[in-house]
């Protein structure tokens, strides 16, 4: 059976690992070159709000994947960030 306070202990670990891997992924971003950034910010709009952008992902002989994002019809809100 759980406690009362069981629930408020499990947000908050959820908040504080949030939080950590929020931290972590900041410090590899700021080690990436400018168009690695951009492929990342791109890749984060995608998944934020899927109807923005185009999306086709081709898959060479080698096994190389290759995502491609561009802009959908519809006009595209800036993102804060």
């Amino acid at each position: 059976m759980r406690q009362p306070n069981d629930q408020a202990y499990g947000a908050f670990v959820q908040e504080e690992m949030t939080m950590a891997v929020s931290a972590s992924i900041l410090k590899v971003i700021e080690g990436l070159s400018p168009i690695s950034r951009l492929r990342v910010l791109a890749f984060l709009h995608l998944l934020e709000n899927p109807k923005i952008l185009k999306t086709s992902l081709e898959v060479d002989p080698s096994g190389d994947l290759r995502l491609i994002l561009t802009a959908g019809d519809q006009p595209v809100q800036r993102a804060s960030h």
